[in-house]
């Protein structure tokens, strides 16, 4: 195995699998497994999709051919409840994560997620090249909705971190920050509402 969690060789894969699949068919209660699991995928920072330097999902723990597809459920259950998930919303990979199987894994990560890191930086409006305040706002809107499509909100704990670049006494300024926190306000609100714990943490 390679040191991203990759076998180099398809047989090596095949070995795996046996041995996973006597251990998940055979070898202990699932209880047990779980703790198994935990040790195998608890990232102790915040794991970014993408960041080769953190595990991701494509790591053999949680390939089909590698460990079987019924483990491979199992072990994303714990992944996915037990980290947590960082997000820069200005990339728009938020909504696609929570609507889709973006990994192959059987499932959409909101399933099962339960901690999130989320960032996003707003500059003055003549900083974007070609991009209107609307269409700014839009993908902002678009991101943070996205969440209130994950099952357990209850047990969803969120942190928002919100850095913008605005000069004081700047009206155009001023009113584009208060667009962003009307933007703000519903998907917050809905989560609020819904039980999840948030934390909005704002820089200027």
């Amino acid at each position: 195995m390679d040191g991203k969690g990759h076998f180099p060789c398809p047989e090596q894969g095949l070995q795996c699998r046996f041995v996973a699949t006597q251990f998940y068919a055979r070898a202990f209660p699932r209880e047990i497994r779980d703790l198994i699991y935990f040790y195998l995928v608890d990232c102790p920072d915040i794991i970014m999709f993408g960041n080769p330097h953190l595990m991701q999902p494509t790591h053999f723990t949680m390939d089909p051919l590698a460990v079987g597809l019924p483990m491979v459920r199992e072990v994303a259950e714990m992944y996915f409840t037990q980290n947590t998930f960082g997000f820069a919303l200005e990339r728009g990979d938020l909504a696609s994560t929570m609507t889709d199987d973006p990994f192959g894994l059987g499932f959409p990560p909101r399933d099962y997620i339960r901690s999130l890191h989320l960032t996003t930086s707003f500059r003055p409006l003549d900083q974007y090249r070609g991009v209107t305040e609307e269409e700014v706002l839009t993908l902002f809107y678009e991101q943070l909705k996205s969440l209130t499509l994950i099952t357990r909100k209850d047990r969803l704990c969120v942190n928002v971190l919100l850095d913008t670049h605005f000069s004081d006494n700047d009206t155009k300024h001023e009113r584009m920050m208060l667009n962003i926190l009307e933007v703000l306000r519903q998907p917050i609100y809905d989560l609020m509402h819904a039980g999840t714990k948030l934390d909005l943490t704002h820089h200027n």
